[in-house]
């Protein structure tokens, strides 16, 4: 976690359970009242379901944290250094060398640690993953987004959309992180996974406009063309501004209220 200040939000987000609540946010039963008062005030509900991996985990220390220690529905299924059956990835922190390394490698937040890497190929890992979204989907839930898309592989995603839409359709988005100058391989995944994606050229492009005087409308307006070829669908990537793993868009990297001109 970069502790600088302005920076991001502090948010823990790392899944240990994937068919109970956070116990900090209350248990199943406030989350159905919120479905139900929801629902009946026309407000639609997405929840973000992180299938890539849970708890931070360190190969020298057994008890850091959880060491990404996984239950199904409050039975211990297994930890990062507790994994008789494969069901964790065991190739070290990515260095985001190429798309396979982001796969099949943990996830980087520092050199401290790395968060325990699902192997979503793992029949026991694929069932969990699989049985929690449709509970989720049964509790009436409207959307999903899909954290880290890019650090899955596309076929186990693409099967996990196939169980979806075969169980209870709802509009599902991924996140696939990038900076200003999109990945080429994000186009494909949008237009062949079955999901769309949260559009963060857009967002960038945004923010430089407005923001950080670093673009201008131009420079804006042939992103828009370029999304327009590069997406099957281009209306159906989500557009935001900015999120937790960004600065706020008012705010630099000091703290400080930016002055748009």
């Amino acid at each position: 976690m970069d502790d600088k200040a302005g920076s991001t939000s502090y948010h823990g987000y790392w899944p240990r359970d994937f068919k109970k609540t956070n116990p900090f946010f209350g248990e199943m039963i406030g989350f159905d009242i919120l479905i139900e008062t929801a629902h009946a005030n026309d407000i639609k509900v997405i929840i973000d379901f992180s299938p890539n991996h849970t708890s931070p985990a360190s190969i020298n220390a057994p008890d850091y944290i959880e060491n990404g220690t996984l239950f199904d529905n409050g039975d211990y299924i297994a930890s990062y250094l507790d994994d008789l059956f494969g069901y964790f990835h065991h190739n070290g922190g990515t260095d985001y060398s190429s798309y396979e390394d982001v796969i099949y490698r943990n996830y980087s937040d520092s050199h401290l640690y790395d968060l325990a890497d699902l192997n979503q190929q793992a029949p026991k890992i694929d069932q969990i993953l699989k049985e929690s979204i449709k509970l989720w989907l049964d509790k009436g839930i409207d959307g999903i987004r899909i954290d880290s898309v890019k650090h899955m592989s596309f076929g186990w995603l693409k099967s996990f959309m196939f169980e979806i839409y075969n169980h209870r359709p709802v509009f599902t988005f991924g996140e696939w992180f990038s900076g200003a100058e999109t990945d080429p391989l994000s186009f494909h995944f949008a237009n062949q996974s079955g999901m769309s994606l949260l559009d963060f050229h857009f967002a960038f492009k945004l923010r430089q406009v407005l923001s950080d005087n670093t673009a201008d409308w131009f420079d804006f307006h042939r992103m828009i063309q370029s999304s327009n070829l590069s997406y099957d669908r281009v209306i159906d990537q989500v557009t935001f501004i900015d999120n937790h793993d960004m600065d706020r868009f008012m705010i630099d990297e000091n703290n400080t209220r930016k002055i748009l001109l």
